[in-house]
């Protein structure tokens, strides 16, 4: 009762009752625990910069880039490598120097008229053209001669070349293509291809044909055979191969790009040339510059 009578004493002095104090305190608690927290700023998840590198031109680099492209951008961070279709050399430089592309794929050198137009290139590799057959003709090796007969009809089955007992489907490219002209240098000549021939507008329709028609034969560039995963085989001619190649079938890989945006390209010029760069392409059979 002392303590009681003390604390009512007390508050009593200064004019205030005991009982209506205690439950001002209480109450003066309870809105404190109860008042809504203080708002916290919520963070804001912000996306580095991200530069797309837009490219098309060669059929036979575009599905090497493709294939790479994933690696480049793994070790690139904030950099997309976006391949376009529909396009050649020629028709990629002259995007590249409009603006369209950020640089072209190119199988061979700028003209001297890319060249006055600020077109600057890089070589990254080599390509070989490759004769192509349909994975089940059973024949790997054979002669310019045999071959040479195959393209132009005079051979028809392929067990006269000691393959299957089945009809020899030919597929050509137009006759001003690379590939074609590769070939015609290497081992058949000028001799014109046999009527029945049907012409492949791309390598990408050269290789559907090749995987899907039995008995066919063609020919492309075999570091974009390798690019797709195509279900072709490569045919040794004279002891010549993708292993191997001659001169006559190797043609150079690279990129056309305008000196005023060479800041933009550097990060793939860098990745390209690097020894990563160069063993990503080596796995899709790209032959190395110090090749």
């Amino acid at each position: 009762m002392r303590k009681v009578t003390f604390l009512h004493s007390a508050f009593s002095k200064k004019g205030l009752s005991f009982p209506v104090t205690i439950v001002a305190i209480v109450a003066f608690a309870l809105m404190a625990a109860c008042a809504p927290a203080a708002p916290t700023a919520t963070p804001v998840h912000t996306e580095a910069p991200q530069t797309t590198l837009s490219v098309s031109g060669s059929g036979s680099i575009t599905p090497v880039l493709t294939a790479i492209a994933d690696e480049f951008q793994a070790a690139n961070p904030g950099y997309v490598l976006e391949v376009l279709p529909g396009s050649d050399t020629g028709d990629a430089v002259r995007g590249t120097i409009e603006g369209v592309l950020d640089f072209a794929a190119m199988s061979r050198l700028p003209r001297d008229t890319e060249t006055e137009q600020g077109i600057q290139f890089v070589q990254f590799g080599s390509s070989s053209t490759a004769i192509m057959s349909h994975p089940e003709v059973g024949v790997t090796e054979l002669t310019s001669e045999q071959l040479t007969g195959l393209f132009t009809g005079t051979i028809t089955n392929w067990s006269e070349v000691g393959g299957i007992d089945a009809s020899v489907i030919i597929y050509i490219r137009d006759p001003e293509e690379g590939n074609t002209v590769d070939i015609r240098e290497a081992f058949i000549g000028e001799e014109p291809f046999v009527d029945t021939a049907q012409l492949m507008n791309s390598q990408t329709d050269m290789q559907n044909a090749l995987s899907s028609v039995e008995g066919s034969l063609g020919y492309g560039t075999w570091a974009t055979a390798i690019a797709r995963d195509a279900a072709v085989t490569s045919v040794i001619i004279d002891g010549i191969g993708t292993d191997n190649p001659s001169e006559e079938i190797r043609s150079i890989m690279g990129i056309g790009y305008l000196a005023d945006e060479q800041v933009t390209v550097q990060p793939l010029i860098d990745w390209l040339l690097s020894e990563n760069g160069q063993t990503a392409l080596q796995n899709v059979g790209v032959i190395l510059l110090e090749s």
